[in-house]
């Protein structure tokens, strides 16, 4: 692992596989961090050259300088950051709030992505009003970690019904799960809930056409929401390529409840995009 400075944020990335592979991007989502991935990991690993990185405040990421550090100075500086790091266009892969990060990437870098992959992401909120009670509700949640600490909110944030198919892992992944989100930094927590929640996000379904990228849209079965969310996508994104997958019996985490299936549908996308340019101009890989 190494920090990386890129559009204001010290940037905690590790690279994984070998680097004559493709290039894929993994953003996990609130309260993770790089270790989030490490179900599908090895999964995925022997087919891509893989970047995970912890978002600012979570891991091993600070935060930034800037105290008022919106949701699009942090799309922005992960485009920055891919762009430095990466001599070709990689697949980017974002879970949940790092799902909704990617998806900006996407609107306004498509031609930057080899592909972009979505799972359980959302385009926002599309009613003013309850944007704003989700901003309050946030905020509220917000106060109550940095009140509490991370241990109360392990066991708040693992009881939601959003999580509620996790109930069905093995004890042990549980408590690993917990231990986790228990070992967070509230402040970061805190944070990315003020300035990255859904509330902040404006509501980018008229911004969708611009998506022209490969697009994977990828749902655990068991979410309404986020099935309902990809098809909305779906429908209204610019891409030529796109793919819509639900994963059988998996919730919100489907990467954790069921990361072969999560495996599979990334690595057959991969495979059905034209190969990467060498980036010595020699030609496919």
């Amino acid at each position: 692992m190494s920090l990386v400075h890129a559009g204001g944020v010290d940037w905690n990335i590790e690279w994984r596989g070998r680097a004559e592979q493709p290039a894929l991007a993994l953003v996990h989502g609130f309260s993770g961090s790089l270790r989030s991935w490490e179900r599908l990991r090895p999964l995925i690993e022997p087919h891509f050259h893989l970047l995970t990185l912890d978002l600012p405040g979570h891991g091993n990421t600070p935060l930034p300088e800037k105290r008022n550090f919106s949701l699009h100075d942090l799309w922005e500086a992960l485009s920055k950051l891919l762009m430095e790091l990466s001599p070709e266009p990689p697949l980017l892969c974002g879970y949940s709030m790092g799902g909704r990060i990617a998806l900006h990437v996407g609107i306004h870098s498509p031609e930057f992505l080899r592909g972009l992959i979505l799972l359980g992401a959302s385009p926002g909120i599309e009613n003013a009003n309850a944007r704003e009670a989700r901003r309050q509700s946030d905020a509220k949640l917000a106060e109550d970690i940095r009140r509490n600490g991370s241990a109360w909110f392990a066991d708040y944030w693992g009881n939601l019904p959003l999580f509620a198919s996790q109930k069905n892992l093995p004890p042990d992944l549980q408590a690993e799960l917990r231990s986790a989100r228990a070992q967070c930094d509230p402040r970061g927590l805190a944070f990315a809930l003020e300035w990255f929640g859904t509330g902040r996000q404006d509501y980018l379904v008229n911004e969708l056409h611009r998506v022209t990228c490969p697009l994977l849209l990828l749902a655990g079965a068991l979410d309404e929401k986020f099935c309902a969310s990809n098809r909305v996508i779906e429908n209204q994104c610019g891409s030529a390529v796109v793919r819509r997958a639900e994963i059988a019996a998996a919730g919100h985490a489907a990467q954790i409840e069921k990361p072969e299936a999560v495996a599979r549908a990334i690595i057959e996308f991969a495979e059905s995009l034209p190969t990467p340019l060498d980036p010595s101009g020699n030609g496919e890989r």
